[in-house]
């Protein structure tokens, strides 16, 4: 899919967005509560302000127990496959409380571009670093995108690691664990290809070390 065929659905403002944010979260949070409540381990640890949120990615409901993990104070902007925004409606729903689309195993300027803006604006921008959804047997075996590392780096901000288990608990706490902020380990100029796929890996390294905390 080229960047030309990207559905385009015109984003509102920060504030805007922001608003309907804070309208719809109760809500949903409570229907969503009801079968696949959360616990938060380490809320404390997301930063003021910006910062890239990376996730290990298992299941449709990861999105939501991300956002209700980061919690109604903090609303985040969510980064996913580009085929999502071509489902009548819910694309275009989407799009108005702050995600948008990227396509996957190409270089698509208009995502990298709407992820930097959305840093400037002090926003929290979450994404999966291994792109897609992994089964139980790749995990730790998966490879991460740059993604991630490109815009931290960029946009001098933190990076946040958070793991959600496999494993959903109908009707009782599921543990999602948000790890310590740590600023990407790459050169400020000119960072080589190896030195973001090294950055990279030190990231999934770390979402998947949060692992144990959820036992």
């Amino acid at each position: 899919m080229r960047n030309a065929d990207k559905v385009r659905f015109k984003p509102m403002s920060k504030r805007a967005t922001d608003l309907l944010f804070h309208i719809i979260y109760w809500p949903v949070w409570f229907c969503f509560s009801i079968f696949h409540p959360v616990k938060v381990i380490g809320r404390d640890n997301l930063p003021e302000g910006a910062a890239v949120i990376a996730c290990n990615h298992t299941s449709y409901a990861d999105p939501l127990m991300a956002i209700f993990a980061c919690g109604f104070h903090n609303p985040i902007r969510i980064m996913a496959k580009e085929e999502l925004f071509h489902i009548p409606l819910l694309g275009w729903f989407m799009v108005k409380v702050g995600m948008f689309g990227v396509n996957r195993g190409q270089s698509d300027i208009t995502a990298v571009k709407r992820a930097l803006k959305v840093l400037k604006e002090g926003c929290k921008l979450f994404l999966f670093p291994e792109g897609t959804r992994v089964r139980a047997q790749e995990e730790g075996d998966a490879s991460a995108k740059t993604g991630a590392i490109l815009f931290a780096s960029r946009s001098k901000v933190q990076l946040v690691p958070m793991f959600i288990p496999r494993k959903k608990h109908w009707f009782r706490p599921t543990k999602v664990v948000i790890g310590e902020a740590y600023d990407p380990d790459v050169p400020e100029k000119r960072a080589a290809k190896e030195d973001l796929q090294q950055a990279a890996d030190e990231l999934l390294r770390r979402i998947y070390a949060l692992e144990e905390q959820t036992q």
